[in-house]
């Protein structure tokens, strides 16, 4: 059984998250991009309670890749600081995991991290 990771992230625009997935997909970084929204968000932020409307990317990885898939996120984002989180998945489906593998870098899953 392999680990999966769900990295998300959300902005106020959609052509910035899909520069992101763009990125994600040409590097192979994610098996599964899913983009929603948009979505009310209600956050904190200098001290006073904003509201937007967002939208979500979901990027699902491998946990050798997260720290990749955060840097694109990063480097291609609009927000001073956005929201990138990474959740464990607890549960991978078998046959899933094996089209997560297949889908993804060619270095997935080796044991040296394809180092």
């Amino acid at each position: 059984m392999i680990d999966a990771t769900e990295v998300v992230t959300t902005t106020d625009s959609k052509e910035v998250l899909e520069a992101i997935s763009a990125v994600l997909r040409e590097e192979r970084l994610a098996a599964c991009l899913k983009m929603s929204g948009p979505v009310s968000s209600t956050y904190n932020w200098h001290g006073a309670w904003e509201e937007a409307q967002e939208y979500v990317l979901v990027a699902t990885t491998l946990p050798e890749f997260v720290t990749r898939v955060r840097r694109v996120m990063r480097e291609k984002h609009n927000y001073e600081t956005p929201e990138i989180v990474a959740r464990t998945v607890a549960v991978v489906d078998d046959d899933y995991a094996e089209w997560l593998l297949r889908s993804l870098h060619p270095t997935a899953g080796r044991p040296d991290g394809g180092y």
